[in-house]
């Protein structure tokens, strides 16, 4: 087998499945890449036996061949290389590359003992834009938990209900959930819990992408975009039914520009660290204040203007678990929603036409 093509076109299909490769130790040759050529392109395959992704890209082909090639040495060479064509050529057991006045040669393993990715065809089909499912993981996928320990947790839950699509993540600390419309009404709505490392790996390929396709069917999904495809087991169990714990209002609400709290939250963290990591977040008149004490180093406080309704209040917060949530919230203004220590603050866009909702639970003192 030889192919030709271009080295920008190289190094992309390799960033699209580096995430991949190497993350499940027991196998050694999922260190590996797939490469073959298949219907006049040359496609790059990984898996980790979880999650598994295929891309591919045009060129010149000679003949058909298959070879597995470890994959962090073979991307790390290419970098490298001129910004000229690129040929690889396999013989032997071995992948020849040659670029301008570079040469190399890497022992590869037989494409008969690297893994099938699973094939889905059949399930629950929709499209949506590229740029906007991207956006919508953005604002949840920091709220999933990332231990084991209730393995639900550690995933991003998807359902729908007609053309509406849902998102949503939680840790028991914190919550975020975005609705996005789909480009279909389907007929039959489904519910499920997508790993955090396959979603991970969606926001890899999906950049630069128009439009994507999903295909949803028993314990897998397919994730598909003109030149790239994504299959992953779904994970098993019932995800909480956290909308209960949504607080229909709130005692107490600031309307505040967003990127104000940030900065007083970003300060008043950098003396909120060890057994004390909390800031006292108080509303007043027409401000929220925020403060942190940390005995060795000192303290800081700051008051953001704010429109306040509702009650004077003082709540303890993790500032990081609110950063986290002000950074998934779109939109220049927010309503900053809080009661009591043993209910959720509210974070939620001024914007209606952003839905998108963003929990964080106090610290009880």
């Amino acid at each position: 087998m030889k192919f030709t093509c271009t080295k920008e076109h190289l190094i992309k299909a390799l960033k699209n499945v580096a995430g991949i490769a190497g993350r499940n130790p027991a196998l050694p040759i999922l260190r590996n890449v797939l490469l073959k050529t298949e219907n006049g392109r040359l496609k790059f395959s990984v898996t980790d036996l979880e999650v598994g992704v295929s891309t591919w890209i045009t060129g010149r082909v000679d003949g058909e061949g298959a070879i597995t090639i470890p994959l962090k040495q073979l991307a790390e060479y290419v970098q490298n290389l001129p910004p000229e064509h690129i040929n690889l050529e396999t013989n032997d057991g071995a992948m020849f590359i040659s670029c301008g006045s570079s040469r190399a040669s890497f022992q590869g393993e037989a494409a008969e003992n690297f893994p099938l990715i699973p094939t889905v065809s059949d399930g629950n089909k929709f499209t949506v834009s590229a740029v906007k499912l991207v956006q919508a993981l953005d604002r949840v996928v920091y709220a999933a938990a990332t231990d084991d320990t209730r393995p639900e947790l550690s995933g991003i839950l998807w359902f729908s209900k007609g053309n509406v699509l849902t998102l949503a993540a939680t840790d028991s600390y914190r919550l975020a959930e975005v609705q996005l419309e789909i480009n279909e009404t389907l007929v039959n709505d489904f519910r499920v819990i997508l790993p955090l490392r396959a979603t991970q790996e969606i926001k890899r390929i999906l950049d630069g992408e128009g439009v994507v396709t999903l295909i949803l069917a028993d314990g897998q999904v397919l994730i598909e975009t003109a030149h790239t495809s994504l299959v992953s087991r779904l994970i098993e169990g019932n995800y909480p039914d956290y909308q209960q714990i949504i607080p229909a209002k709130s005692t107490t609400n600031a309307s505040v520009l967003r990127f104000d709290l940030l900065r007083a939250l970003r300060g008043a963290s950098v003396f909120s660290y060890g057994e004390v990591n909390s800031v006292l977040v108080e509303t007043t008149d027409k401000a929220v204040k925020i403060t942190a004490v940390a005995q060795e180093m000192g303290e800081t406080n700051s008051e953001v203007v704010a429109d306040i309704t509702g009650e004077a209040t003082k709540i303890s917060f993790n500032p990081r678990f609110l950063i986290d949530a002000l950074n998934g919230v779109p939109g220049e203004r927010v309503r900053f929603g809080l009661t009591n220590a043993g209910v959720p603050a509210l974070l939620i866009p001024e914007d209606p036409k952003e839905k998108t909702v963003a929990l964080v639970m106090p610290i009880k003192n």
